[in-house]
């Protein structure tokens, strides 16, 4: 459980905004928790567009973590540029960029993580961004 007080310095603001801002989650996760009814003030849902006073106190539902192992899969990459510091990939239209609900597979970063050019260069499971 996360809580927050509001501050002086965030009376009015929009309950989403203040919340983006003071915890680690970006905006559009917060607005995903507040419909999900997993954020509440002083005891209370609201929407996204409350405006929060002085004094309340914001509270956010743990987060699930959910861990997915990607799977290595070695589908063919457009590969315009590289060096030892970025890849460049003209990725086609129809392939979905991240593992996700009803795409666990065929993405561009399971293809990247079974590259050897990721591999090799930036290290196994080091840190990538796509």
């Amino acid at each position: 459980m996360e809580t927050y007080e509001v501050s002086s310095k965030w009376a009015n603001k929009r309950l989403d905004q203040f919340l983006a801002v003071v915890s680690k989650h970006s905006r559009s996760t917060i607005q995903h928790l507040i419909k999900e009814g997993r954020v509440h003030v002083n005891d209370s849902l609201q929407k996204a567009n409350y405006k929060v006073k002085e004094g309340d106190i914001c509270t956010l539902e743990e987060l699930e973590v959910v861990e997915i192992d990607l799977v290595k899969e070695d589908l063919p990459l457009d590969i315009v540029y590289q060096d030892e510091a970025i890849v460049v990939v003209n990725k086609a239209d129809n392939m979905v960029v991240h593992p996700g609900a009803g795409n666990w597979s065929g993405t561009l970063a399971t293809s990247l993580v079974s590259s050897a050019i990721v591999a090799l260069k930036f290290g196994f499971f080091s840190k990538f961004c796509i």
